[in-house]
């Protein structure tokens, strides 16, 4: 007995704008519901799509199988997201670093340019499998977006109320304060050896779930298991690299990396006048592995320099008040 899948879009890939072509209206942009509450708005979102397994079964006669729908899974569904959501969702983003992940009951909601509901995308039971933190570059003046991948039990698309959504409309400024240009790296016992730091690539947090079958339902239950945590890669001219080349020195080839060589740090994500921590990412037991020339990617900068890569044991993710709605 094979298994396929089938697919049925319950919400178009990229959610930026969409036409309800009967009605003549348009979704001009989405908001975030959590456990009843609105928690803020979206830059995007994607997914979510009901999936049913296509089981065939081979008769024995003939050349033809036959084909029908086993169990419903559905498709993880991705947001993207800045400043000015609530705390409960920092809160949940917090939760996969912990012992504790949350489940939450959710809902994207799409509005017109007036700020009516046009569109109500629910989920249920839903755990997030994947932090995206931004890319940091000190050159960069774009807007950074934090996403999130997030694993649904089940969805349900229906149309929206119709009434007006009680949440004030998204402020584009509040959003250009947080910048992948303004950070702040330390880790212990290297001292200045972090200052000149001038790039740190994308941190990915991977949360793994497993799939439970109910008894005789056709959905699962999810379950999850264990936490992936990035390597911290970090950028830096080298003239300014010798520091981390004795490091390396001593952690690899002299092999001096027992656990309480390995070092703890700090990532902070600042504000415009780089004296507020909008995000905080602590490091634990982080060991260097790699020390290496790096090439640029602009044909204009011709300064040599170096990329570090370390290991981290564990993570935790914390926010400041700035950052909430």
């Amino acid at each position: 007995m094979d298994v396929w899948h089938i697919s049925v879009s319950l919400v178009p890939l990229l959610m930026a704008a969409s036409s309800d072509q009967a009605k003549g209206t348009t979704v001009a942009r989405y908001a975030l519901e959590l456990d009843g509450a609105l928690a803020g708005w979206l830059w995007s979102f994607e997914g979510g799509q009901a999936t049913g397994e296509v089981i065939t079964e081979d008769l024995g006669e003939g050349l033809l199988v036959k084909k029908h729908i086993g169990n419903v899974k559905y498709e993880d569904i991705t947001i993207t997201l800045g400043l000015g959501m609530s705390s409960s969702l920092y809160d949940w983003v917090s939760s996969v670093l912990s012992d504790d992940p949350t489940f939450q009951d959710a809902a994207i909601i799409g509005v017109d340019s007036s700020g009516n509901e046009r569109l109500r995308f629910g989920f249920t039971n839903a755990l997030i499998t994947e932090i995206g933190m931004p890319a940091l570059d000190a050159p960069s003046k774009d807007a950074a977006k934090m996403t999130l991948k997030i694993a649904p039990e089940m969805t349900e698309r229906k149309a929206g109320s119709g009434g007006r959504l009680s949440l004030a409309a998204p402020k584009a400024a509040a959003q250009k304060n947080w910048l992948p240009s303004n950070f702040r790296l330390t880790i212990d016992g290297m001292g200045d050896a972090t200052k000149n730091v001038n790039k740190i690539e994308a941190l990915v947090i991977k949360q793994k779930v497993t799939e439970n079958a109910v008894g005789e339902e056709r959905d699962f239950q999810l379950e999850p298991t264990s936490v992936q945590i990035p390597n911290l890669v970090i950028t830096l001219p080298e003239a300014d690299s010798q520091a981390w080349y004795d490091l390396h020195e001593n952690f690899v080839i002299k092999g001096i990396n027992a656990d309480d060589e390995e070092k703890s740090g700090k990532l902070e994500y600042l504000s415009p006048d780089l004296k507020t921590a909008l995000f905080t990412i602590e490091f634990a037991n982080i060991g260097i592995f790699k020390v290496a020339g790096a090439q640029s990617a602009s044909a204009k900068d011709t300064a040599a320099r170096v990329k570090v890569e370390m290991y981290v044991e564990a993570m935790q993710l914390d926010y400041s008040s700035a950052v909430t709605n």
